[in-house]
């Protein structure tokens, strides 16, 4: 359809230059991805029994976390961010990327004692008023080694008529550190999809908006590279499944999320279901035909969706949610 009049418009000039690709565009930018992926392993869950049978999240895939209240979903985002931020600093590239830690939780003032790891104090004694703020100042001292920026609100920083924090925002925000400070997120996490706002949807009816989130944070992965860590929550009706593991189907407002994410992982604390079941303690939790010692730091992992592979049987961890390791459960019953 060539026209007499061959001068692009906006639009045009806008859609040739970052949409369109031809066959030599696609493939350099095909090459350009294997050299961006060769010799790297990807954003790991901490634990190796996972990560064997679920390639580690590359960008911009996104993997989707999914647990009803209480399971482990944003512990699991936290020990991510976590390692993900102790790996950047042991290859000494803390001057070029960071963790990216989006959060529609609580304020960030609050949540940040998750990653003061030098702190001698217990969140109970800290929300009691018990802990001398000099402990926290000392406790703190290792935290500006650790580059994990957070992007939401706090008491100390958030105006009382700012703005919804929409995703174009926490786009705004990581420009504003790239041109300020210089660096890139490495992997950005994201906690929660329902509870994100975006743009005109803001109000807008809940599934309604987090199909609008979603096509949102899939954007973000392609438009900034970086693998992405999301969590879900699932309804609490999944807790009456059995096993009590969360399926695809169990998310709450969110099927689009199930259809577009490259990987899932459904997640289940037995302590929280089981810890008064005498049977339970006595002859341990089933899991997929072997039993495991109840414990409170147990959670299972169970793979519901992988894009690349096969799904395989659910992997119990050990997860220490307050120095943020993890590590494969080892926890096998043993009979009387």
């Amino acid at each position: 359809m060539p026209t007499t009049n061959n001068e692009l418009t906006k639009d045009e000039r806008l859609a040739y230059g970052q949409f369109v690709h031809n066959p030599t565009q696609a493939y350099q930018s095909h090459v350009e991805l294997a050299k961006k992926l060769f010799g790297t392993k990807g954003v790991s869950s901490g634990s190796t029994n996972l990560d064997q049978v679920m390639i580690p999240t590359r960008g911009p895939w996104v993997r989707v976390w999914v647990a009803a209240q209480a399971q482990g979903k944003s512990t699991m985002l936290r020990v991510i961010a976590y390692n993900a931020a102790k790996k950047l600093v042991r290859e000494n590239l803390t001057d070029k990327f960071y963790i990216a830690h989006i959060s529609y939780e609580e304020a960030i003032d609050a949540q940040e004692i998750y990653y003061q790891m030098d702190r001698q104090h217990t969140n109970e004694d800290f929300w009691r008023g018990l802990v001398d703020p000099q402990k926290v100042v000392a406790g703190g001292l290792s935290r500006a080694e650790l580059p994990i920026y957070w992007l939401g609100e706090s008491m100390s920083r958030s105006e009382i008529d700012s703005p919804p924090m929409t995703i174009e925002l926490c786009l705004a925000g990581m420009r504003a550190i790239y041109k300020t400070e210089g660096l890139l997120p490495a992997c950005i996490i994201l906690d929660y999809v329902q509870e994100v706002e975006v743009g005109p949807y803001v109000g807008a009816q809940r599934t309604e908006r987090v199909i609008h989130a979603m096509k949102q944070i899939m954007r973000m992965g392609t438009l900034t590279g970086c693998a992405i860590e999301l969590g879900a929550q699932a309804r609490r009706t999944s807790l009456s499944n059995n096993p009590p593991l969360p399926g695809p189907d169990d998310l709450e407002w969110a099927h689009y999320v199930s259809q577009k994410a490259t990987n899932m992982v459904g997640l289940w604390r037995p302590w929280t279901t089981h810890k008064n079941d005498e049977d339970a303690r006595n002859y341990g939790i089933q899991i997929d035909g072997a039993s495991y010692n109840l414990s409170p730091m147990l959670t299972v992992a169970r793979p519901l969706k992988h894009r690349p592979g096969l799904l395989s049987q659910s992997i119990p961890m050990k997860v220490n949610p307050d120095t943020l390791e993890v590590e494969d459960f080892k926890g096998v019953f043993a009979q009387p």
